[in-house]
């Protein structure tokens, strides 16, 4: 999701620079006028002169605020962990019905299941260390949900932190009940400083949404029109796909028919298989299923693959 934001963003003239860390904020007077980074790879200082800052640093947004001399700026990073086993033990999300906790969601991705997530305020953004407990934790929770969990085996755990507004109405360390509301900091009204915004707290699911709300009160401050855009407006590699695959469905005229054995539905396969010069069908070694690949250029080269029950590991890939 955040390289396809990305892309997009390439796609409209944007230009990207990894791997290069804030290190300072100019100003002329009480306005912005340049952003000095670091280039973490070649060591490098890069100026980059600009009339206006958005500030979507995530966790690290108050310590960029700081650099332009807009303190109090309290964005806490709530650590969160996940664990993803090597099984698809679900077709469904399953979900405890308890007051939010730790480990309390099962998530099926691809061939692979996701159980978390743990909510702990962490001091350090860039440090966030995955504690034995926490992990264990977890693994007796999808033991709960799921009788059996236990047998399939832990493949990774990883951590992100959330970029929390303070909330003055729990205590400072009990981020899992800190509002996940964005907010929106205008530093011309609070500190002073022309050229300056700051967004923190939401959720990535959101994501399109506030920078959305964030370019336009940017446009308003800057003295620019703010367009209009249709709410379905698809990023440009998204609509570039999605006018591929009407096309394609077009030519191949296959109406769109689902496998009574899964859950997914397909505009291109049709099951049982029939009969065709550009596509071969492979059957399952292990004989409990039969999936079919289709491996053809009319096709684009993106073959779609019928899902195999539980009680199968087996999965086959399109070459």
């Amino acid at each position: 999701m955040t390289w396809g934001a990305i892309r997009s963003a390439q796609a409209y003239g944007a230009q990207i620079l990894t791997y290069h860390r804030v290190t300072n904020i100019e100003r002329d007077g009480d306005r912005i006028c340049a952003v000095i980074v670091r280039d973490e790879r070649g060591g490098e200082d890069v100026r980059i002169e600009c009339g206006f800052v958005l500030n979507c640093g995530g966790p690290w947004a108050g310590k960029i605020a700081g650099l332009a001399d807009c303190h109090g700026v309290d964005v806490v990073a709530g650590a969160a962990s996940s664990i993803a086993m090597n099984h698809r033990l679900t077709h469904s999300v399953i979900n405890r019905c308890v007051w939010p906790a730790d480990g309390d969601i099962l998530v099926p991705d691809h061939t692979v299941c996701i159980i978390g997530t743990t909510d702990l305020k962490s001091d350090d953004a860039d440090n966030l260390p995955i504690p034995a407990d926490q992990v264990q934790q977890m693994l007796d929770s999808g033991e709960a949900m799921i009788p059996g969990f236990r047998k399939a085996r832990a493949v990774h755990a990883w951590a992100g932190a959330r970029p929390l507004i303070k909330d003055s109405r729990v205590s400072e360390t009990d981020t899992r009940h800190m509002a996940r509301g964005m907010s929106i900091i205008d530093h011309n009204s609070r500190d002073g400083v022309h050229g300056m915004l700051t967004i923190a707290g939401g959720k990535l699911t959101t994501y399109r949404l506030m920078a959305e709300r964030i370019v336009d009160i940017m446009c308003t401050e800057m003295g620019r029109p703010v367009r209009v855009r249709p709410p379905t407006r698809l990023c440009p590699r998204r609509a570039k796909r999605a006018s591929t695959r009407s096309a394609t469905a077009s030519r191949t005229s296959s109406p769109v028919t689902r496998d009574p054995r899964t859950s997914r539905s397909s505009a291109s396969v049709r099951w049982p298989p029939a009969p065709c010069s550009k596509t071969s069908w492979t059957r399952c070694p292990r004989a409990s299923w039969t999936t079919c690949v289709a491996r053809c250029a009319w096709h684009g080269g993106r073959a779609r693959v019928a899902s195999a029950p539980a009680r199968c590991g087996h999965r086959a890939r399109a070459r």
